[in-house]
């Protein structure tokens, strides 16, 4: 399903959709990467920075596999719990393939400008999750990318609004749920712990 909507069709290419600036640079991370430009011109630009965020994963020892969401979703299976979904793979596929093509371009120059500090920044999340240092997290993840608000409004808040009605029902069950969203969308102002907060519900940080 990612692949379907990420690539081009037939007749249409990156090149003739991003600038002069943002292609140059793919090619020179490309290069650098020993990938094929060829393949990379058939893909769309939000597909091809969830690659090149992979790949800084990769070349990190980060493994998907290995993801908190995976370990409590194999945790859930084992015990024999109930799932429900935030949003399903097809929503995160039209939510992703859906952003205007100028926050798709930005997004994709934003990774390749700053691919080299990637590593860095994502040790830096790291450490600052495991502290449980919300004030850190809120800083690396939400106030470091204010110079590209189109990218938080589209990639982060949007999504956050959308599940925050679903949080709010399993609240008010009378079940207790276990919530596990990406930590971008926890902190900051828009997030959904301040949002709750801010509509009386008592919050603590274990």
């Amino acid at each position: 399903m990612f692949v379907n909507r990420g690539r081009y069709g037939e007749g249409d290419s990156l090149r003739a959709n991003v600038s002069g600036e943002t292609y140059g640079l793919l090619r020179e991370r490309a290069a650098e990467l020993g990938l094929d430009m060829g393949e990379l011109d058939r893909i769309r630009p939000w597909f091809l920075t969830i690659i090149f965020t992979t790949l800084v994963g990769a070349r990190m020892g980060l493994d998907a596999k290995h993801g908190v969401d995976k370990f409590f979703l194999r945790r859930a299976r084992e015990h024999g719990k109930e799932l429900l979904c935030l949003e399903s793979v097809e929503d995160q596929v039209n939510f992703l393939g859906d952003v205007p093509p100028e926050v798709q371009e930005l997004t994709l120059l934003n990774a390749l400008k700053s691919f080299d500090e990637i590593p860095g920044k994502l040790e830096r999340i790291n450490r600052a999750w495991e502290r449980g240092d919300v004030a850190e997290l809120e800083a690396l993840l939400v106030e470091s990318s204010d110079e590209y608000p189109e990218i938080n409004e589209s990639l982060i808040h949007a999504r956050t609004a959308n599940w925050q009605p679903r949080v709010e029902a399993c609240l008010n069950s009378d079940r207790s749920h276990l919530v596990v969203v990406g930590a971008a969308h926890l902190v900051g102002e828009r997030g959904i712990l301040h949002t709750l907060k801010e509509k009386g519900y008592a919050v603590e940080q274990l």
